[in-house]
């Protein structure tokens, strides 16, 4: 008989980190697409609640994986935003600071 062995927290948590990461991203990329929606038939508080959610999705992906997320002013879109750029999952972008600002 081979003896079976129990994972510990850190190895289930570690296991999950990429799973919880791409998650917490697809959820940033849904609040975006359905901002631009709400963007377009002018539902600007609606649409400000979105992009506060798409931030904190986003910087909970860079507590997550700080290794793999870049975030860069973003040259080529327009001025005053930044790119998170999380490669294999594509770009996302946000106002400048937005990612420094946390919720009371």
């Amino acid at each position: 008989m081979t003896p079976q062995h129990r994972l510990t927290f850190r190895q289930i948590l570690e296991e999950s980190r990429v799973e919880t990461a791409t998650a917490a991203w697809e959820r940033a990329t849904a609040a975006s697409r359905l901002r631009h929606g709400l963007v377009s038939v002018r539902h600007r508080r609606g649409a400000q609640k979105l992009g506060e959610l798409k931030a904190l999705c986003l910087g909970r992906v860079g507590e997550i994986l700080p290794g793999q997320i870049r975030v860069t002013i973003d040259n080529d879109y327009q001025v005053g935003l930044v790119s998170v750029r999380w490669p294999g999952h594509g770009r996302l972008h946000l106002p400048a600071g937005t990612l420094m600002r946390r919720p009371a």
